[in-house]
């Protein structure tokens, strides 16, 4: 080898120095892409959810056009008559029922057996307000005995574009029971010891979304919100200051 092609040869290799600086050069840059890569894939699937409660609106939509103006019911425990099975033939995809974002870990899947079934029983991202359930007479003894419910058709409601329809459930894990409801109206304070029954935070994935959750309206739109928006109580939580999930609730 003559010395000209030994100089080209020692020029074009690299040193140890400069591996390392591109190394980290390539380090820096996996750092800084990583979160905003992140960042795209939680957007996306903010993106699908939206999708989804849009469509549970326009199947509720369409459902209440079929059947005299009635919106889907909610069903304690009767998994054959609950709003997710009734909006099924108006929607037409099962995953419409699942928020990506959503790591509950017990599935309803229908080609389990009937034991397995039993424990995995979720089937949805959502849930409908309470308040769209038939009326009923609270318990004997109650402290309030006006029934809170019975906001079944759309003649009943009274702001529609401003009252939740669905939001999105809490996750779930293991045996943990599944509910096809939101009880909005348990966060009010209670008439007997001037506070609420619950909190939202129980039943509600408040920040599923950077911060928001996706909702559906009783007149079918859905919006991106913080739950703050949609019901707030004072500090000390015995007044409401504004409740979108109650029809009759003081709007914000």
């Amino acid at each position: 080898m003559d010395a000209a092609h030994h100089n080209q040869s020692t020029k074009a290799a690299f040193t140890l120095v400069e591996l390392l600086v591109v190394v980290s050069i390539i380090a820096l840059l996996i750092a800084i892409l990583l979160p905003s890569l992140k960042g795209a894939r939680d957007q996306a699937k903010a993106t699908v959810c939206l999708s989804n409660v849009r469509q549970m609106g326009m199947a509720s939509a369409m459902y209440s056009d079929s059947n005299n103006d009635y919106y889907p019911l909610t069903k304690h425990g009767d998994q054959d008559a609950v709003w997710i099975k009734t909006l099924q033939p108006y929607a037409g995809n099962d995953l419409l029922y699942r928020c990506p974002s959503d790591r509950s870990t017990d599935w309803f899947d229908p080609n389990d057996t009937p034991a397995d079934q039993l424990k995995n029983d979720r089937r949805s991202s959502y849930g409908v307000n309470i308040y769209f359930s038939p009326e009923a007479a609270p318990p004997l003894g109650a402290p309030d005995p006006t029934p809170r419910y019975g906001f079944v058709r759309r003649d009943l409601m009274p702001r529609p574009e401003q009252t939740i329809h669905f939001g999105e459930h809490v996750e779930t894990k293991g045996f943990e029971d599944f509910a096809d409801h939101i009880h909005a109206d348990q966060w009010i304070p209670n008439l007997l010891t001037g506070t609420p029954t619950s909190e939202p935070k129980e039943s509600v994935a408040l920040e599923r979304h950077r911060k928001k959750a996706n909702y559906t309206f009783a007149d079918a739109h859905a919006e991106v919100l913080a739950f703050d928006w949609t019901f707030k109580l004072n500090e000390t939580k015995d007044t409401v200051l504004h409740d979108h999930w109650n029809p009759k609730g003081k709007p914000k």
